[in-house]
């Protein structure tokens, strides 16, 4: 059982992790809609997991559409991964703790990043990290007492 927990708990982590970055990416788009702007395009690369939202050539954002634009693919996913979490977090089956913490890691690394994203800060993704770490150090002992119990076997 703590082997299939474990690897739930990882692919869990992964996917999410996945299915955050077209909903980042997203985010963006929806953002440069709001502000009264076309909304342009996405690329992916999925060798280093990233995605780069494109405004189209010749527009020009005003710092306060700026600042929406920039910080909407952060939000908006952490916001998408909190309605999620709560779901996950209000659940009566603790075999959801891997969504639970997954959804909780990765909300904590999309804030971070959108604000470093926003700030324009050098090494942003860095950040990004620091809001994972963060989510990971909070949810791991819950997540090992999970893995650990017979709890949801």
């Amino acid at each position: 059982m703590i082997f299939q927990k474990s690897l739930d708990f990882i692919i869990t982590l992964i996917t999410w992790l996945l299915i955050s970055l077209p909903i980042h990416e997203f985010g963006h788009d929806i953002g440069a809609t709001l502000v009264g702007q076309p909304a342009g395009w996405v690329t992916f690369n999925l060798s280093s997991w990233t995605g780069t939202h494109f405004l189209p050539a010749g527009t020009m954002l005003t710092s306060a559409q700026s600042f929406l634009w920039s910080i909407s693919g952060g939000v908006f996913t952490a916001l998408i991964m909190g309605i999620l979490w709560w779901r996950s977090w209000a659940s009566p089956c603790r075999w959801d703790m891997d969504d639970e913490a997954s959804l909780a890691i990765l909300g904590l690394w999309q804030i971070s990043y959108g604000i470093s994203e926003t700030l324009n800060i050098r090494g942003g993704e860095y950040l990004g990290l620091l809001g994972f770490a963060l989510g990971f150090a909070f949810y791991m002992p819950k997540v090992i007492k999970w893995i650990t119990s017979e709890e949801g076997s």
